[in-house]
């Protein structure tokens, strides 16, 4: 395969498969839970073959998994080489992500999980970007971005313009202020959702244990809700730090 200029793992963390999907016109639909689409790869005419599958998909029908380059080249005819610029031209993927550009001070200081955790990376949509929405003209900003709270107690960034996406690293780079004032408001706003659903499962816990019953679920949620919560933790130890 061609060395690329650009980081090609990191160009799949922040490009989704359903993103790509649909920009490429090919349907998708929810079977079983899962996210089924329509292979390119055969004739496929039917959902629940083929899926949307970490940074590609996967055919049971054929045992195969392609990534979202693959798909890509299926679909257009391009190569592997113009597939890889189109993709970074389409999603507007920040400089960072060049081989040449990639340098300490513009790798995120978390984890894909920690950026979960707090709220800043949605489940499969991918990518180290948030969205910038728009507040009333008066309310915005002359210039570069700020932080405001939400009736909903959520932060968002807001920018002067329409509305659009910004990805974190370039955010972090520009204007580092903001960066982690979002971050450590992003914290605060999950590590009080957590803590609350950890002592109420506890809580529960302990009542189906005193009743001599086990209950595998409620387990298991406690578990997910404890481990989340760490994260946020380690998160809001890095933000101190910075």
């Amino acid at each position: 395969m061609k060395k690329h200029k650009y980081d090609l793992d990191i160009i799949q963390e922040l490009v989704s498969m359903e993103d790509l999907a649909s920009v490429l016109g090919i349907e998708t639909r929810m079977v079983g839970g899962k996210l089924s689409i329509l292979c390119p790869f055969h004739s496929d005419e039917h959902f629940g073959s083929a899926f949307v599958w970490k940074n590609g998909i996967y055919c049971f029908a054929e045992e195969k998994f392609y990534s979202l380059f693959d798909v890509y080249m299926q679909v257009t005819g391009s190569s592997f080489s113009d597939a890889v610029e189109d993709i970074v031209r389409i999603f507007a993927l920040p400089e960072s992500i060049q081989i040449d550009n990639k340098k300490a001070d513009k790798i995120l200081p978390f984890t894909r999980a920690e950026l979960k955790a707090i709220g800043l990376l949605q489940a499969e949509r991918r990518s180290e970007r948030y969205i910038i929405g728009c507040s009333d003209e008066n309310k915005r900003p002359e210039q570069g971005c700020c932080i405001k709270k939400t009736a909903t107690d959520e932060y968002i960034i807001y920018k002067k313009g329409s509305s659009q996406y910004i990805h974190l690293m370039d955010l972090m780079q520009a204007e580092p202020d903001t960066f982690w004032r979002l971050v450590s408001g992003k914290c605060v706003e999950r590590y009080q959702t957590l803590a609350e659903s950890v002592i109420f499962l506890r809580a529960v816990t302990v009542a189906l244990q005193e009743q001599g019953v086990t209950h595998k679920f409620t387990r298991k949620l406690l578990e997910t809700a404890e481990e989340q919560l760490c994260l946020v933790k380690n998160v809001h130890k890095k933000v101190r730090k910075g």
